[in-house]
């Protein structure tokens, strides 16, 4: 394993999961922690990127917004 690039926390149905990304490309990501406490997970994803001196890149899960805004409820400029 390369050196650690960045500290990922996603979001996904509920639960939290906690993953180092490094520096080689042609690695996956390594799964580390997976909780359905957010408050826990960021105190995790917080003491890697403390042990490994990088930054955290928080993705939420997007299917949960997929739903809000189709196409045909959007407005255009001219009406908006």
């Amino acid at each position: 394993m390369g050196k650690v690039s960045h500290i990922e926390m996603r979001e996904q149905e509920g639960k939290y999961f906690v993953l180092l990304l490094t520096t080689d490309e042609d690695t996956k990501p390594k799964y580390c922690f997976h909780t359905s406490n957010k408050t826990q997970a960021e105190n995790v994803a917080k003491h890697f990127a403390k042990q490994h001196k990088c930054l955290i890149r928080y993705t939420l899960d997007t299917k949960v917004f997929s739903d809000t805004l189709t196409p045909d409820d959007d407005p255009s400029p001219a009406e908006a």
